[in-house]
């Protein structure tokens, strides 16, 4: 049972980290403030200098 939150939290940290790095933010920030503070996080993002850049992962 203790599975499924598990795979949630490791998602939703995968999740901050791409959208930090779609912004060119370090995986630091991601973690952080996409993560722990999102709400911070997301206005910084949003409302910041930082552009939204097409990453093409392999």
């Amino acid at each position: 049972m203790l599975f499924v939150p598990v795979i949630s939290w490791l998602f939703a940290i995968f999740v901050a980290v791409r959208i930090g790095d779609a912004f060119g933010q370090n995986g630091v920030f991601s973690f952080f403030l996409l993560f722990l503070l999102s709400p911070i996080g997301f206005f910084i993002v949003g409302w910041g200098p930082a552009r939204h850049r097409a990453i093409e992962y392999d």
